[in-house]
Order: structure tokens, then C-alpha cells, then sequence
């Protein structure tokens, strides 16, 4: 799951998404992604009430996962990030 922030340029948007299924797709396999759009959050995250949701759906090795994750966590324009393991 990858919250993006509505205040970004819709150009940066794209390219954090474009940058994170290329990374994905260069480790492992995306099997889907699902653009929800703009919605609330449940709380606010530095003041912010609402983000771009973004589902991506993929498999990977887990050090791609620590790779990510940290890119993610250090992009601008990124909320919130989340991956869940499906078993």
C-alpha cells in the first residue's frame, strides 16, 4: 500500500509510482496495481487529511523488500507506506 501526498505535482506522483513498479519488476514480479485515488485518512499524518492510495500487489525476495522500503521511506512525496504478507 502507497499513500502519496496530494500536495506533490501530479508528475512526481507518477514518477514514485513509475520508479516503484520498475524496482518491483526489476526484483521480482507485480501481479497487480490497483489506483484507488484521492481519499480521507483515518487521522491525519503531518498534517495532511487525505493521499493518493495506490495498491500494489507483487512477489519479491525480502531483500527487495528492505530496499524498497527504504527508498520509499526517504522519497518526497511519499505519506505512508505499507507492505503486507499475504500467506
Amino acid at each position: 500500500m502507497l499513500l502519496l501526498d496530494l500536495g506533490a505535482a501530479e508528475e512526481d506522483r507518477a514518477k514514485i509510482v513509475a520508479d516503484t513498479k520498475r524496482t518491483i519488476e526489476a526484483g521480482g514480479t507485480l501481479i497487480g496495481h490497483h489506483e484507488w485515488g484521492a481519499r480521507p485518512l483515518a487521522y491525519e499524518i503531518e498534517h495532511r487529511a487525505a493521499a493518493e492510495y495506490h495498491l500494489i500487489q507483487f512477489h519479491t525476495r525480502p531483500d527487495l523488500l528492505a530496499t524498497l522500503g527504504h527508498t520509499l521511506r526517504i522519497t518526497d512525496g511519499v505519506v505512508r507506506h505499507r507492505f503486507i504478507k499475504l500467506a
